[in-house]
């Protein structure tokens, strides 16, 4: 169904965002159904509700480019890696940055340079200096478009104050690049998570209504979370329970990473995708990961797959993968079986743009992780009907 920016301000409006507040904003733009420049839709009518007086903050983490191999972060140049609004916002006029080179914040409105400015003090990722922190000092609200409640880096505040087993690594020195041009030099302590994934859904269990709110904004499932609340009543379960908000994935333990055989390791990748869960793959793939596809081009690295998977999952949102055998020779898996989607039109799954095909995919695994994966299969219905789609708007 075609979406309309009326439709788009009247469903934020309903959400129940403060005017003259602050709002930091988590989203899934493809969650919301086809709309035109939905990115710019969005982000206009949020700063409208909230007026000249609010402030709007979105997270610009780096995380998957600024890393310990790679540690250099540019205020002004470093992309957000969480999505297409945030990406959109970093680079809109009149937004500002924190200093932070794998947790960053851009910001907008009455508070934005007050709330950033103090981030590069932390030698964490979400410290007493954040915007994360100050949200809930100046009793902030955090909204989450068609994303549920799981990525919410707020938490990660909650949890540098819990200190839990899972959540620390090592210390990394990053080289900053200011908007000035000035280079410095910044240590952080960067996160785990090794081993499991993160249940901040579970909030839905712990929040009463007056601090968790669900709405609908066009397609999109949406919730508004009072900050200072969430990080209250996440706080005082988190003290109970150091591990309420985590789930250890199967095939790791407390102790450790189990060994998987390679089948293992390759149906868990299958699952992932399944699940559309990138974040998932990405941890099942190793740095130098190679897809090759059936045309036998290649692509490698692990961020631009992750990329690239993600920009497949938004074009074609009902991907899945069946398995009907499955041989294993050492390092080397062979998979027999479909796989199938529907490309989307107009924000809808429409039956005739709907395709299933028999695949193989030939697997190589090293040390628990996916090196190489290679698809065999025939392309010719997928082309047809995204040539049918995307040509015709050219």
């Amino acid at each position: 169904m075609f979406k309309t920016i009326s439709q788009l301000e009247k469903d934020l409006q309903s959400t129940g965002i403060r005017k003259d507040g602050v709002l930091l904003v988590h989203s899934s733009l493809r969650s919301l159904g086809y709309l035109p420049h939905r990115a710019k839709g969005v982000i206009d009518n949020l700063q409208k509700i909230l007026g000249p007086d609010g402030t709007l903050l979105l997270p610009a983490l780096s995380y998957e480019s600024v890393t310990r191999d790679k540690p250099y972060f540019n205020v002004k140049t470093t992309p957000s890696c969480v999505g297409a609004l945030s990406e959109y916002f970093r680079s809109k006029k009149g937004t500002i940055r924190s200093i932070h080179p794998t947790h960053s914040v851009c910001g907008a409105g009455r508070l934005a340079e007050s709330m950033l400015s103090g981030h590069e003090k932390d030698n964490t990722p979400c410290g007493p200096n954040s915007p994360f922190y100050q949200l809930k000092e100046c009793k902030g609200q955090i909204l989450f478009i068609g994303c549920g409640l799981k990525p919410n880096t707020s938490m990660h505040g909650v949890e540098e104050l819990v200190n839990p087993p899972y959540l620390w690594s090592e210390d990394i020195e990053y080289i900053i690049t200011h908007a000035d041009g000035r280079q410095t030099t910044m240590t952080v302590k960067s996160h785990n998570f090794s081993g499991y994934h993160q249940r901040y859904d579970r909030l839905a269990n712990v929040l009463d209504d007056n601090a968790l709110k669900k709405g609908k904004v066009l397609d999109a499932d949406c919730y508004l979370v009072e900050a200072g609340s969430m990080w209250e009543q996440a706080y005082a379960v988190m003290k109970e329970d150091p591990l309420y908000f985590v789930e250890p994935y199967p095939e790791f333990s407390l102790k450790g990473v189990n060994h998987m055989s390679s089948l293992e390791t390759v149906h868990s990748f299958v699952d992932a995708i399944n699940a559309i869960d990138v974040d998932r793959m990405a941890e099942l793939m190793t740095e130098n990961h190679t897809f090759i596809d059936a045309d036998g081009s290649e692509n490698t690295g692990r961020q631009d797959m992750k990329n690239g998977w993600r920009g497949y999952f938004d074009m074609i949102p009902d991907f899945k993968i069946t398995i009907h055998d499955s041989f294993e020779r050492d390092n080397m898996v062979i998979l027999i079986g479909s796989c199938t989607g529907t490309f989307i039109e107009q924000g809808e799954l429409k039956p005739e743009n709907h395709w299933q095909v028999p695949a193989a995919w030939r697997v190589i695994v090293e040390n628990n992780q996916v090196a190489i994966w290679q698809l065999f299969a025939s392309q010719e219905a997928m082309v047809k009907i995204y040539n049918r789609i995307y040509q015709s708007k050219k």
